[in-house]
């Protein structure tokens, strides 16, 4: 048993981006064997986001806990950055507002999202560098959907909030910022895998720019639905590339 166990530690040491990302592509295959519902892209997400969660954990066993981030409360530098999402992510977002908002909450954050849409509308992530905007997700310097907040945003991290600062004020002087590289990584391949997955299954797999997407589906309630049933509802809200 220990052997297998150090077998399975070097294989993720070894080649850790192509592992991960595989397994990904086929917990998306197994899922939709259950048929291509909201239901099941919930699952999706629900898988991805644990399979993120074990293999961080384990390569933290292997190598060590990683130096306390300098993430907390109230720190929400990284919530002007471009997010890139999926629509099993989107949907799950979706689904807890809907369970989790007042209808006053959602006016308010259809609000704030068709405001940031606005500002953020056709920008690449270097281009929402300099637009400064805040995710409309945020309430009162909180993550409002934090237990549903997507798989890039689970990777975020930094070591040194006063350089996420700083490249916030000043974004032509952009600075690397340490982080656990790690956690950042395996959130990032997961997502690969998911959208692999979903191409290989006959579904559009183009990752959506966060805004724009929660936008679309909090103005048409159906929109979920009819991308399943092969609409290009989503297109508008294609990240734009670089």
């Amino acid at each position: 048993m220990a052997e297998k166990a150090h077998t399975s530690q070097n294989h993720i040491e070894e080649d850790p981006e192509e592992r991960i990302a595989e397994t990904a592509r086929r917990l998306v295959k197994k899922a939709v064997r259950h048929g291509y519902t909201i239901e099941t892209l919930e699952s999706i997400f629900t898988s991805a986001n644990a399979l993120a969660g074990g293999v961080l954990a384990a390569v933290r066993r292997v190598n060590g806990a990683p130096k306390p981030t300098a993430c907390g409360s109230g720190c929400t530098y990284c919530c002007h950055l471009q997010v890139e999402i999926s629509v099993p992510e989107l949907v799950s977002l979706v689904s807890y507002i809907d369970e989790n908002f007042s209808l006053a909450e959602i006016e308010a954050l259809k609000a704030r999202v068709d405001e940031a849409e606005r500002q953020t509308r056709g920008l690449n992530s270097y281009e929402r560098l300099f637009a400064r905007v805040r995710c409309p997700l945020l309430s009162d310097g909180q993550c409002s959907v934090y237990p549903a907040r997507p798989l890039v945003c689970r990777g975020y991290n930094s070591y040194n909030w006063a350089i996420c600062a700083q490249d916030l004020s000043y974004p032509r002087s952009w600075r690397l910022v340490p982080h656990d590289a790690a956690q950042k990584n395996i959130y990032s391949d997961v997502l690969e895998g998911v959208s692999s997955g979903l191409k290989e299954e006959g579904l559009s797999s183009e990752l959506l720019e966060l805004i724009a997407a929660l936008r679309i589906a909090l103005d048409r309630p159906d929109a979920c639905e009819r991308w399943l049933a092969g609409e290009p509802v989503f297109e508008p809200a294609i990240a734009p590339e670089e």
